[in-house]
C-alpha cells in the first residue's frame, strides 16, 4: 500500500471475507460515547492462522493490545495519520498498542461493521511485520528514540494491500467504553512527539515512622505500593498527611526528569491532558471543519466534501437541549466560513448542495462563540441586584369592591383605593 508518509488513510479496504466481530462489540461501536473522551479496548486473536503466527511475530501478537478512541488528544496536530502505534513500557512488561479512533474506523470499514476486522488486520499486520523485526529495540527500550530519529521504522509504515493472513477474530473487552487516561495520552503523544523519560514504576512509600500511627486505609501505611500516576490520583484521599508530602515529593521529582528529557513532546503532554477536561466536538469535527475554512480556493470536489461535512456535524449538534460543544476559541475561523459555504456552492453550480447546508450551517452558528461564554461567564459571575417593584398606576376605573387589578387577591378599597 502507498502511503505518503507512511500515513494511514480513511480509504476504501479491499474485498476480501471477513470474521463477523462479535455482537458486543458491534453494539459498543453504535452507542460509542462521542461527546465523551473514552476508549474501549479491543481483543484480537489470529485462531485460523495459529500454525503462521510464530517466532517473532507470534511474539508481538502476544504483545498487542488495540483500542478504538472516541476523541484524539492530538487532533489539532497538522497532518495527523487515521491510526497510531508504538511500544510500551509498563509495569507488566514491554508492549505494543495500536490506537484508532471510532469514526475513522467505521469509515475505513465503509460504514460496515462485519469490515472492521480487515480494517484491523490490516493495521495490525504491520505492527506484527515491525514489531517482530524491531523485537531487541523494543525489548530494550529504545524503539521509541529509533523512530523518532528517523533511524527505525514506525509500527505502521508496512499496511499491506491485501491482507497476508485471515481477518483476526475480534472482541470487546469486558470493561466496555471508559475515559481515557495518562496512559493513552502518554502513548500518544510518544507516537507524535517520541519518548519522554518517566517512570511508570509503582510507588512504594517508606514505612510510617516511629510514633507516626497508621492511618486507615492509607497504602502507605498499610505497605502497599501504588500505581503511577493514575492510581496515586485515585487514591490521594485515602493517603495519611506524612505519605502524601511524600508522594509529592516522588511525583515531582519524575515529572521534572520526564520534562527535561524531551521538553515539546512534555508540553504537548500537558496540553492534551488539559484538554482531557475541556469539552469537544465529536468524530474529529473541530480540526476537519477548520481545515475547510481555511482551504485556499476549493474545487468542485473539495465544495461537495464541505457541504457533507458541515450537514454532518449539524446533525449531531441538532437536537441537543443546551450546545455542550462551543464553535469558539480554535473554532473561530469558522463561523465567517459558514457564513458564506452556502453562496460560495451556489457560485459553483451546487444548488442542491447549497440548499442543504444553508440550514444546516444555521443550526452550527447557534453555538456560542468563546466571546459570547466569556461575556455570560462574567454576567453569571456579579451579584446582580434584585429588580425594584414597580409602583402601581391605575389606568382604568374600578369600583371599590371590585378584585383589585395589581393581582393581589384584595379588593380594590383594601389595596390601591382609597380605603387602604
Amino acid at each position: 500500500m502507498a502511503l505518503s508518509d507512511v500515513r494511514v488513510t480513511e480509504t476504501e479496504t479491499a474485498s476480501r471475507a471477513t470474521s463477523e466481530p462479535d455482537g458486543a462489540l458491534v453494539d459498543a461501536l453504535l452507542i460509542a460515547p462521542v461527546w465523551e473522551k473514552q476508549v474501549l479496548e479491543i481483543g484480537v486473536r489470529w485462531d485460523g492462522d495459529e500454525g503462521r503466527l510464530t517466532g517473532d511475530r507470534a511474539w508481538a501478537a502476544d504483545r498487542l493490545r488495540m483500542f478504538l478512541l472516541t476523541w484524539d488528544p492530538f487532533e489539532w496536530q497538522p497532518g495527523r495519520p487515521a491510526a497510531f502505534a508504538t511500544s510500551t513500557s509498563r509495569a507488566d512488561g514491554v508492549g505494543l498498542v495500536l490506537y484508532l479512533p471510532h469514526w475513522r474506523a467505521m469509515a475505513m470499514a465503509g460504514g460496515e461493521a462485519a469490515r472492521l476486522p480487515e480494517v484491523l488486520g490490516r493495521l495490525a499486520e504491520s505492527v506484527l511485520s515491525v514489531g517482530a523485526e524491531q523485537r531487541e529495540a523494543i525489548v530494550d527500550g529504545s524503539y521509541a528514540a529509533g523512530v523518532q530519529a528517523g533511524v527505525l521504522p514506525r509500527m505502521l509504515s508496512r499496511i499491506p494491500d491485501q491482507l497476508e493472513f485471515a481477518p483476526p477474530n475480534i472482541t470487546m473487552d469486558s470493561r466496555g467504553w471508559r475515559p481515557i487516561q495518562f496512559d493513552v495520552l502518554e502513548d500518544l503523544a510518544q507516537d507524535d512527539f517520541g519518548p519522554a523519560d518517566l517512570d511508570r514504576s509503582p510507588v512504594r512509600f517508606s514505612e510510617p515512622g516511629e510514633g507516626l500511627e497508621a492511618y486507615p486505609g492509607c497504602p502507605g501505611c498499610g505497605g502497599q505500593a501504588v500505581e503511577f500516576p493514575d492510581g496515586l490520583k485515585d487514591t490521594q484521599d485515602a493517603i495519611c498527611g506524612t505519605h502524601r508530602t511524600e508522594a509529592l515529593r516522588i511525583t515531582t521529582a519524575r515529572l521534572e526528569t520526564a520534562k527535561a528529557s524531551n521538553p515539546s513532546g512534555w508540553e504537548a503532554l500537558l496540553e492534551a491532558g488539559q484538554r482531557l477536561i475541556e469539552p469537544h466536538l465529536p468524530n474529529g469535527l473541530g480540526p476537519r471543519l477548520v481545515a475547510a475554512a481555511e482551504m485556499d480556493a476549493p474545487g468542485v470536489a473539495e465544495l461537495t466534501a464541505h457541504a457533507d461535512l458541515v450537514v454532518g456535524a449539524a446533525s449531531l449538534m441538532a437536537g441537543l437541549p443546551d450546545p455542550q460543544t462551543p464553535l469558539g476559541g480554535r473554532l473561530t475561523p469558522v463561523r465567517p466560513w459558514l457564513e458564506r459555504l452556502p453562496a460560495d456552492l451556489d457560485a459553483h453550480g451546487l444548488t442542491d448542495e447549497a440548499a442543504r447546508v444553508a440550514p444546516a450551517a444555521q443550526e452550527l452558528l447557534t453555538a456560542p462563540s468563546a466571546d459570547d461564554l466569556a461575556v455570560a461567564a462574567a454576567a453569571a459571575a456579579q451579584e446582580v441586584d434584585p429588580p425594584k417593584p414597580v409602583p402601581f398606576r391605575r389606568q382604568v376605573r374600578v369600583g371599590r369592591n371590585a378584585p383589585c387589578p395589581c393581582g393581589s387577591g384584595k379588593k380594590y378599597k383594601f389595596c390601591h383605593g382609597t380605603g387602604h
